[in-house]
């Protein structure tokens, strides 16, 4: 696995350490799949992809817009959770883009 002074950590990474830990009956859900958007060496799927049998698990693929009409529910709920310090994390304006110089606004395909 890459460590963080080797650069982002992949999710294709990240997914086959998760399905390495499943509880029995787990759900694992999957929207987008960024690492692998711009992969000039294919697309990856999970390693350990035989954990969900002998877990007796299930993956399933959703897309953001699937719940469009809840944005704006979706929205306070983050808001209140990183008010409360349950969720914490430097995360650009809503709407804005990132500084320049930041670290999302360095990344490969930022735009920045």
């Amino acid at each position: 696995m890459a460590s963080e002074s080797d650069g982002p950590v992949l999710l294709g990474e990240i997914l086959d350490v998760v399905l390495s830990r499943l509880s029995r009956g787990a759900r694992v859900g999957i929207c987008g799949a960024i690492s692998q958007y711009n992969s000039l060496e294919g697309i990856q799927g999970p390693r350990n992809y035989l954990s969900l049998l002998v877990n007796r698990a299930r993956m399933e693929g959703f897309l953001v817009f699937d719940y469009a009409a809840r944005y704006a529910e979706g929205v306070q709920a983050i808001a209140r959770w990183m008010a409360e310090g349950r969720v914490r994390g430097a995360l650009p304006a809503w709407g804005r883009r990132p500084a320049r110089g930041s670290p999302r606004s360095s990344a490969p395909g930022a735009g920045g």
